[in-house]
């Protein structure tokens, strides 16, 4: 929709739809801009032949019609790919704006039918501006980024399960290895999962070891290992600790590979269809970091303002301070989690190969700023560059200066 037809839509709308989404069904309540009901309230099915009864009871309705549904898991996407090029306004409202409209009115409990009335209400009383339906592209890529999030926050959970097992049977591990561990340990673990196995190994049996990103395993490697394998208590683990050492190991390998299989994916759907996007013109924005960026945020003039789109990725500072104890800060944990993190790693690059973004960042070191202090102001840097360039459209400019203002 153009910003003419939403701000049309905002002032003039006559009649509310609110849909409460389960995964079966519609709840569907119509108001005019009264409150009044407009017609009976339907309970429809949750599928292509309840979608189309609800445009078909949509159409008789004195225009313009102003439709919102909760977002409600990955239930209410199929209403909105079906409602895609009907000409209804469609707002997308988070549950927890209703949740608080609810409060509002002084009333404790909620259902479906309630809930649909209460989204039809606050529709007609704050009249919030639709907004346009996320294109094919971003949903697929949306679908595929959070999947690769998922993975490697899993990824990184039996990481941890690893390294905790690990610091129980290897005394001096978490001394040795600094609460890290390498793709090399867990390769040499799947193949020889006990220290009389990892003492009785030679570098001739490195020669087809291979970590889950293709590396070699080195001789130096494997006797880190077995210096603490001659310290263990227990030289002899059971079967079942060895079977759950080669099981954790495994699925570390699983993921390792399945991020690194999906992320081709979404690398070659991104050269597929957004080769040419502006934002890959900006040193440290690559391939993946563009999808995340197109997934999460979707329309850069959503943002009116770089402070809106920077607080949207969480890339403030927060403060803590307790009494006299002292002070600290750290990154808010409010925002969109993905597209902070994505941002934060694309500047570490950035911090290399951005002109400005190295030259900032530099300053701040210089300052007396720590390393994480100083990095999270170049992510918000970053951000800014990313902004600029994504609303206005223009290729990214190293010496770009900001014209005088009158």
């Amino acid at each position: 929709m153009t910003e003419e037809s939403v701000s049309a839509v905002q002032q003039t709308a006559r009649t509310f739809v609110g849909v409460d989404v389960a995964s079966r069904k519609l709840d569907v309540v119509y108001v005019d801009a009264t409150g009044s009901p407009v017609r009976p309230r339907q309970t429809l099915a949750n599928d292509p032949q309840g979608f189309a009864e609800l445009l078909r009871s949509i159409e008789p309705l004195e225009g313009p019609v102003l439709l919102g549904c909760e977002s409600t898991a990955a239930y209410h996407r199929p209403l909105l790919v079906a409602l895609e090029g009907s000409g209804v306004a469609v707002v997308e409202l988070n549950p927890l704006t209703i949740k608080q409209f609810t409060k509002l009115k002084l009333r404790g409990s909620r259902s479906d039918r309630t809930d649909s009335n209460d989204i039809a209400q606050y529709l007609r009383t704050f009249r919030p501006a639709p907004k346009a339906l996320p294109e094919r592209l971003r949903r697929e890529l949306s679908m595929a980024v959070r999947t690769r999030r998922r993975l490697v926050e899993e990824r990184t959970r039996l990481l941890n399960r690893l390294r905790r097992r690990l610091a129980e049977l290897l005394p001096g591990f978490t001394r040795r290895f600094r609460g890290k561990t390498p793709l090399w340990l867990s390769t040499l673990l799947e193949a020889f999962p006990s220290p009389e196995r990892l003492l009785a190994a030679t570098e001739a049996d490195l020669a087809e070891l291979r970590t889950p990103r293709g590396g070699r395993v080195r001789l130096k490697h494997l006797q880190r290992l077995q210096e603490l394998a001659t310290m263990t208590l227990e030289p002899h683990w059971s079967r079942i600790v060895q079977q759950t050492v080669v099981q954790l190991t495994r699925a570390i390998r699983r993921c390792y590979e399945d991020v690194q299989e999906l992320e081709s994916l979404i690398q070659a759907h991104v050269r597929e269809h957004a080769k040419d996007h502006v934002l890959l013109t900006i040193p440290g924005v690559g391939e993946l970091t563009l999808a995340v960026l197109l997934a999460e945020a979707g329309d850069p003039h959503r943002f009116a303002t770089v402070d809106k789109f920077i607080g949207y990725c969480g890339l403030y500072p927060g403060s803590k301070r307790s009494g006299d104890g002292g002070y600290s800060t750290r990154m808010v944990r409010k925002g969109n989690r993905m597209l902070r993190l994505q941002i934060l790693l694309a500047s570490t690059t950035a911090r290399q190969f951005n002109a400005p973004v190295r030259a900032f960042y530099r300053r701040k070191v210089e300052q007396g700023k720590s390393s994480g202090t100083a990095g999270g102001a170049a992510g918000r840097k970053f951000a800014a560059q990313i902004y600029a360039v994504w609303r206005s459209g223009r290729p990214f400019e190293p010496e770009y200066e900001r014209p005088p203002t009158s």
